[in-house]
């Protein structure tokens, strides 16, 4: 009895370190994208702060190209600034448990249109990520 309950206890441990592990994988990355990123695009840091807390201004443009390159450096977007669900999905569940919810967001979100201004749709997908999962890091 007592090899059967350490053997569970292991088996609960180890995809915690798994995911863990690639969740300080994924927040370096969001570094590295955010720093590339600043490189390309200028955007002035507080109004930068605030996006990264989901106060998401549209009407600036840089920051919605700096939006819209993290975006594609992360996965969510493809070069045709398509929505890649399943890599948003992966990435956010990363951080939050509940999987429906996450299938839910993914969903909404996924159903802003891109009315042909790439930058402004990547800042509105964006806006409703952090709107609907609030607490989840993205960028």
């Amino acid at each position: 009895m007592i090899k059967i309950n350490i053997f569970a206890a292991v088996m609960m441990v180890i995809p915690a370190v798994v995911m863990g592990n690639e969740l300080q994988e994924m927040f370096a990355r969001i570094q590295t994208y955010n720093a590339e990123c600043g490189k390309e695009i200028n955007v002035d840091s507080d109004v930068l702060s605030r996006a990264k807390k989901g106060d998401i201004d549209e009407k600036n443009e840089n920051l919605s190209a700096y939006i819209l390159c993290y975006a594609k450096k992360v996965g969510f977007v493809n070069d045709a600034v398509e929505l890649q669900d399943d890599v948003i999905a992966r990435k956010m569940s990363l951080q939050v448990t509940d999987k429906a919810l996450v299938t839910r967001v993914v969903k909404l979100c996924h159903e802003i249109k891109n009315t042909g201004d790439n930058n402004l749709f990547s800042s509105r997908v964006l806006s409703c990520y952090y709107k609907n999962l609030p607490g989840v890091i993205i960028m």
